[in-house]
């Protein structure tokens, strides 16, 4: 999957290259950079139409272009963007600080917290109504505000085949398919932080997971869970 949509966006910023047309449209460079970086992340931080285009393998790499940045619309992203910028200084409708750090498809900027929580206590299946318009809110389709891309070496290599040995074998008996970032995080967290202790002072080791993605979060509260770590 992440080959396929790493050659149609390599196609696609050749192309804009290669016409000094890259200045013009780097909000959809920029999208699909951050497509790129969920699907390493986890493949069901996609949205549903890319999905099902980069799974059918022999479809037009045209379209895999358009459901990559259809979520947000590529006329609009500058526009977003440009908006968040401007009330960086204002205040979260929700709660009335400044440094706002997400904006909606409709314009609106929040606090990315506060809205998130204001989505899992008012939505449905993840959506739920702008505090301010009323339009439909998804987690998924929030924008920040561009930042430097962090790089980060592949960890599954580090681990292992007794990882994928053991990732294999909970598939086989019934659980639930994790991404290779999911199973690299709660490796780490299994092998090298719970039940040990610092051999200097005694104190037992503790690690904060955190990533711009919130739904990489969730899997892997999830598989933590699964697999009965404390966390």
């Amino acid at each position: 999957l992440y080959d396929r949509l790493f050659n149609c966006a390599s196609q696609r910023v050749q192309k804009l290259a290669e016409a000094s047309e890259l200045g013009q449209h780097f909000t959809q460079v920029l999208g699909l950079l951050m497509r790129l970086r969920q699907l390493c992340c986890s493949a069901d931080l996609l949205p549903g139409d890319l999905l099902s285009e980069l799974r059918a393998g022999d479809g037009d790499p045209a379209r895999v272009l358009d459901a990559a940045i259809a979520a947000l619309g590529s006329e609009k992203v500058e526009g977003l963007l440009k908006n968040l910028a401007a009330a960086q200084e204002d205040d979260c409708s929700i709660c009335m600080a400044s440094a706002c750090d997400v904006v909606t498809r409709c314009g609106h900027v929040f606090h990315r917290g506060c809205l998130e929580d204001a989505i899992r206590e008012l939505g449905k299946s993840g959506v739920a109504p702008c505090p301010l318009c009323r339009q439909p809110v998804s987690k998924k389709e929030l924008l920040e505000k561009p930042a430097a891309l962090e790089v980060s070496e592949d960890a599954d290599a580090a681990l292992g085949s007794s990882s994928w040995q053991r990732a294999a074998n909970a598939a086989g008996a019934g659980g639930a398919a994790s991404s290779a970032k999911v199973r690299a995080v709660v490796e780490l967290i299994t092998t090298a932080v719970v039940g040990k202790a610092d051999p200097s002072f005694g104190r037992p080791h503790k690690a904060i997971v955190f990533s711009q993605f919130t739904t990489l979060l969730d899997r892997v509260q999830s598989e933590l869970a699964r697999r009965k770590v404390p966390f």
